[in-house]
């Protein structure tokens, strides 16, 4: 049976079936595990305080 036919029967599209994740690269993933850090310490810090970290 064909991807096609069976993605039809799915009911799913034929790109997710070709798809596959790349993840994050290493300075993303630091920069979000320093982001979670600072905002389990400073729960009050806002949107300007996580821009003023990315600068």
């Amino acid at each position: 049976m064909s991807i096609r036919r069976q993605c039809e029967l799915l009911g799913i599209n034929r790109s997710s079936v070709y798809y596959t994740q790349k993840g994050e690269n290493k300075d993303n993933l630091r920069a979000m595990h320093l982001m979670d850090q600072h905002i389990l310490e400073e729960p009050t810090a806002g949107v300007l305080t996580m821009q003023s970290m990315l600068d």
